[in-house]
């Protein structure tokens, strides 16, 4: 891999003692603390058998609310955590990769402008990491115009070789952008992004690592509660930032 109280009264001795009984109600100087004096009292309002009854109604209606809401998030979290598809391949030494190209990303999406606005978010936090030189887009356009490979978007193993010989990378790494954009379901509109990422090597033009990460889209949460969701730059951002943490890891 790549390296990378309960209430307290103050007693005379001025110590801390537990509150018990009567005194639970009271604070140091006798005073009700915690209470409305104008509210009318247990005996008022019913017996106490009924207090409790009401009480413990509304004790389970807010525990079923809170174990609802935690659900909810945990639900949405882990909707948008997609890791079951990283490839690493064991015999590669990553750390000799101190050189990298960003290939021109194929584009499934309905945006005509996805693949390189993906990219240009994938190059910067590349350059991020500070684990290897990224090569600059316009050097890698002017090998890959050189040569002219197949496919820029999806060269062969051979072209691979050949194209980083030209632009002198130890690695490339491209992809594919199958979702990009807002979603929709009735009123609620969200963005969304679902894209795959590889890392090829140098010498035979082999994959050595690859990975895939959805972020964004119609959670439980916001079905529920309603929202917009993130912008479409942060979805980005957070989808290739969980790419890297594969590829890093």
């Amino acid at each position: 891999m790549i390296a990378g109280n309960r209430n307290r009264c103050c007693s005379p001795t001025g110590k801390g003692a537990s509150l018990t009984g009567s005194q639970h109600r009271k604070g140091c100087n006798g005073s009700v603390r915690g209470w409305d004096e104008s509210r009318p009292t247990r005996r008022e309002c019913g017996s106490s058998d009924h207090y409790r009854t009401g009480m413990g109604r509304f004790s389970q209606k807010g525990a079923v609310l809170v174990l609802m809401v935690i659900f909810m998030f945990s639900v949405s979290g882990c909707a948008s955590v997609p890791h079951s598809d990283v490839y690493h391949d064991q015999a590669m030494d990553f750390p000799s990769v101190r050189t990298v190209a960003v290939l021109p990303l194929k584009n499934l999406s309905l945006d005509k402008y996805a693949a390189d606005r993906v990219r240009d978010v994938l190059y910067n936090a590349l350059l991020a990491t500070e684990a290897f030189y990224v090569l600059p887009s316009g050097e890698v356009a002017r090998g890959m115009t050189r040569l002219k490979p197949t496919s820029q978007k999806d060269p062969s193993p051979d072209e691979i070789v050949r194209i980083c010989k030209t632009i002198g990378a130890d690695a490339v790494i491209t992809g594919v952008v199958r979702e990009y954009g807002v979603i929709r379901s009735g009123a609620i509109s969200v963005n969304s992004i679902s894209l795959s990422l590889k890392m090829i090597e140098a010498e035979r033009g082999t994959v050595v690592w690859s990975a895939s990460a959805s972020k964004g889209g119609i959670t439980p949460w916001i079905r529920l509660f309603g929202g917009g969701g993130k912008p479409m730059n942060e979805v980005t951002r957070e989808a290739v930032e969980d790419l890297l943490d594969d590829l890093f890891q």
